[in-house]
């Protein structure tokens, strides 16, 4: 049995959008005696308030110095046995109406001591970068450790709201600080997205943002469409974008589109798939990165349960029938009618901003500049010293 792995730091970003969020974690490991180790991935992914109960697990995967390691679903442990440390990058999808970025050294076990003294504090370090559709501040407290397999519990400040959504801290004995960030209502009212031009530019923006239109506003368009003409058109709408989901090489996004479309042909009643629900043969497979992750057996987490609300708005219409042929439609559809959907996450495996990000952008305009400011600057040396020997 592997001894529980250290953590020697942690980074942390949270994409928070409507009632869902995208959590990318970045940790350095160390192993106890030098061989394999454990680690709990649900306590700090799963980090529920106090009195509120925990968010739900979509999907995630793991990647291990670069490589995949691997990819899972919400049913069974969040828990990874480890060959050695190194550097581990966890993603997951999430649902629910508060998120909390905690760290998994909240854990005693897996703070690091030093060597000098048994009763030395931890030097583990934790940062936090937060980001969410609803506001730019968020409300801090402390993590509290619980057992191993439960969720670590935040206890609220109320004394430090709406304060700047980053996070730096070395993880010490102390129970250590977290940011809590909102994501509004799940499900009810009107999608916030709320035409077909202002969901395909959140789906291509990627992020909590694209998540947010394929889990909360599609359905909720479809839902609540004024008329059976409106309710075709979105279904259509849903199922290519369900579609284009399925049909990404990035296991997560391929986890959401082939849900989506179970509850498409379920009338946004379950996400379970069953051999009695039948998706249209064009439709892409299951990737095989997916294949024992439970994504297609699962029936509650993530699932978009709109159905009671459409069948109080349209209750003469066969939304399951409708669905299958907008499906089947979208298979044979040509890739041109696809929406561009952004990646779900948007930071490279070494930590750093991608390419194209306003970061990148900053600091090259900020080099270009001083490149400008270096040629000016020998330009007017030059013209000075020839002045100065033409005066001679």
């Amino acid at each position: 049995m592997f001894l529980p792995c250290l953590v020697v730091a942690e980074e942390t970003t949270l994409d928070v959008g409507r009632g869902v969020a995208v959590v990318d974690v970045h940790a350095r490991l160390r192993s106890k005696d030098g061989g394999g180790c454990s680690i709990d991935l649900g306590a700090s992914l799963l980090a529920r308030e106090e009195g509120r109960g925990p968010p739900e697990l979509i999907v995630w995967r793991a990647d291990l110095d670069g490589t995949p390691f691997h990819v899972g679903g919400s049913m069974g442990k969040v828990a990874l046995e480890l060959p050695h440390g190194g550097k581990l990058r966890v993603r997951a999808l999430l649902r629910g109406e508060r998120f909390i970025a905690a760290p998994m050294a909240t854990d005693p076990e897996r703070r690091i001591v030093s060597s000098k003294s048994s009763t030395s504090a931890a030097s583990s370090t934790f940062r936090v970068r937060a980001s969410s559709v609803w506001r730019s501040h968020a409300v801090f407290g402390v993590a509290r450790w619980i057992d191993v397999g439960t969720p670590i519990v935040a206890l609220v400040d109320p004394t430090r709201d709406r304060e700047p959504m980053t996070l730096f801290e070395t993880i010490t004995a102390a129970e250590p600080s977290v940011i809590v960030v909102d994501a509004g209502p799940l499900l009810g009212g009107a999608p916030e997205a709320k035409t077909p031009e202002t969901r395909a530019g959140d789906l291509a923006l990627g992020g909590a943002r694209a998540l947010s239109v394929l889990l909360t506003d599609l359905p909720l368009s479809v839902a609540t469409a004024p008329d059976t003409a409106a309710v075709i058109a979105r279904l259509r709408e849903t199922a290519l974008a369900s579609l284009a989901a399925a049909s990404s090489d990035d296991p997560l996004l391929a986890a959401v589109g082939q849900r989506l479309a179970t509850a498409l042909v379920t009338g946004f009643a379950r996400c379970a798939r069953g051999p009695e629900i039948v998706i249209s043969p064009r439709f892409p497979a299951l990737p095989r990165a997916l294949e024992g992750s439970g994504v297609l057996e699962d029936d509650e987490a993530g699932c978009p349960r709109v159905h009671e609300l459409f069948v109080a708005n349209h209750p003469t219409l066969a939304i399951d029938r409708e669905a299958t042929a907008a499906l089947a439609e979208a298979a044979v559809a040509s890739v041109a009618e696809r929406p561009v959907i952004g990646r779900l996450s948007r930071v490279k495996a070494t930590g750093e901003k991608a390419p194209g990000s306003r970061q990148s952008l900053r600091r090259s305009t900020r080099r270009g500049l001083l490149v400008i400011l270096l040629f000016a600057l020998a330009g007017a040396v030059v013209a000075y010293a020839t002045r100065e020997r033409a005066r001679g």
